[in-house]
């Protein structure tokens, strides 16, 4: 159990330092920056926003434009992560548009990867 406690220390640090890297280097905006360093927060300290994070699984895996790219982009960077309801709100959102561009029914991912 200490072991794997070391190792998920270990990835959060190492996540923490890349994202604040990327920043460093201009690659992310301020915005962007707050909003993974808040999410990274809200995976590993309190092992919350699994909803969340199947929705950004599904993302990834789907073959979308540019647009809709940075559309996606702006609702999770706008949304209050500390806000159920906004969490919520901005899923459906995403799912919606995800549904769109493939022309597939919303599935629910049960991933349980962290």
């Amino acid at each position: 159990m200490v072991h794997e406690e070391e190792v998920k220390k270990r990835v959060y640090d190492e996540t923490a330092s890349l994202i604040t890297r990327l920043a460093l280097m201009n690659r992310l905006t301020s915005e962007e920056l707050h909003f993974l360093l808040t999410l990274l927060d809200h995976v590993f300290i309190t092992n919350q926003l699994r909803p969340l994070i199947n929705v950004l699984h599904r993302w990834l895996n789907s073959a979308v434009g540019q647009e809709m790219n940075e559309t996606i982009k702006q609702v999770l960077i706008n949304t209050d992560l500390n806000d159920e309801t906004q969490v919520t709100t901005s899923i459906q959102f995403i799912e919606e548009l995800l549904c769109s561009n493939a022309g597939e029914p919303i599935a629910k991912e049960d991933s349980t990867d962290e």
